[in-house]
């Protein structure tokens, strides 16, 4: 059993450790409601209804069956197998462990009983069989092919598959670009949650509420403090683009962050907000850039090139490398 507490759990993490120990996931936002459900936890074990559970089916052919190990049966949870079948005609034996006993049950199953209505069951079953091999893909198993094929037949959204509207406007490189958007953090978060790369806890960020500066008292301990300016907030950011084998965005992130500070006073000194620049790197070394588009005044290249050429990635890496850069 899995439990989150706080408004900035990641249900996804507590889910999926809930379907991996075949227990339940509870999550609470505050302390009332973490209260409450550990009191439901606790009703919730004390009634094991049926323990070691099997299922068998007798005189007609079931396959594809999810999932495929059952967990303990609790009075607030019922039984529930998706899967296939040809010919209904036979029963389903289910068999367990009471607190009297052995137990076994049988039901009856025929082509009358099929209802055509019930046409969710097939995309329950597919979710089902995604979120079993999502988990095992997580731990290294081969299964991106086998969780795509049944996202695109079923139509649902997993790892390896999306389906977005496609726009009129097509880019000339016709690469996939990797766009990242900026997400709030849950409320009550404070931003010393975020870390840097090194996994220091990095100073709080300022908000756009925070540019506005309250009055500061003239005098500190003994001492004149000085009012402090309006600061405009300002950063580059790498915001997608593609990459030579070899080297994730993420690495390029870290190599390009001593370079952040000279970016910045570049794009502002020529107005620019954004730039797309192609990157010819042999060696691992950045040979020559090409302005490829941008965003505002013109940049000049030469500084550009001076700036980008001090990178230096693994001597592994080679070929372009198309970076979109945004200056916010």
């Amino acid at each position: 059993f899995a439990f989150g507490i706080g408004k900035g759990v990641n249900r996804y993490l507590i889910e999926g450790m809930a379907r991996v120990g075949k227990g339940e996931p509870f999550v609470a936002t505050n302390r009332k409601e973490a209260l409450k459900l550990a009191e439901k936890f606790s009703d919730y074990i004390q009634s094991p209804l049926l323990t070691d559970i099997g299922v068998k089916f007798q005189g007609f052919e079931a396959y594809d069956v999810e999932p495929p190990s059952l967990p303990d049966l609790f009075a607030r949870r019922p039984l529930i197998l998706f899967g296939k079948y040809r010919d209904a005609r036979g029963k389903i034996e289910v068999s367990g462990r009471t607190v009297r006993g052995h137990y076994a049950k049988g039901i009856e199953v025929s082509p009358s009983l099929e209802d055509e209505d019930n046409g969710a069951l097939k995309y329950l079953w597919a979710r089902e069989c995604i979120a079993r091999l999502s988990d095992y893909g997580r731990v290294g198993a081969r299964v991106s092919e086998e969780v795509k094929n049944l996202g695109m037949k079923y139509h649902l959204i997993t790892k390896y598959t999306s389906f977005v509207a496609v726009d009129t406007i097509v880019r000339d490189t016709g690469e996939l670009v990797t766009v990242k958007q900026p997400l709030p953090l849950p409320e009550g978060v404070s931003d010393y949650a975020v870390g840097n790369s090194r996994g220091k806890v990095v100073a709080p960020r300022v908000s756009l509420a925070d540019r506005v500066m309250s009055p500061l008292p003239e005098k500190e301990a003994g001492h004149v403090r000085p009012r402090e300016e309006k600061k405009e907030l300002s950063r580059v950011y790498i915001m997608g683009g593609s990459l030579p084998r070899g080297i994730t965005m993420g690495e390029v992130e870290k190599i390009f962050s001593p370079l952040m500070g000279e970016l910045e006073k570049a794009f502002k000194k020529w107005g620019s907000k954004k730039l797309v620049v192609l990157l010819n790197i042999e060696g691992g070394k950045v040979k020559s850039i090409q302005l490829k588009n941008f965003q505002g005044k013109s940049p000049e290249k030469e500084v550009l090139e001076k700036i980008l050429q001090k990178l230096v990635f693994s001597s592994s890496v080679k070929g372009k490398m198309e970076l979109e850069l945004l200056y916010v």
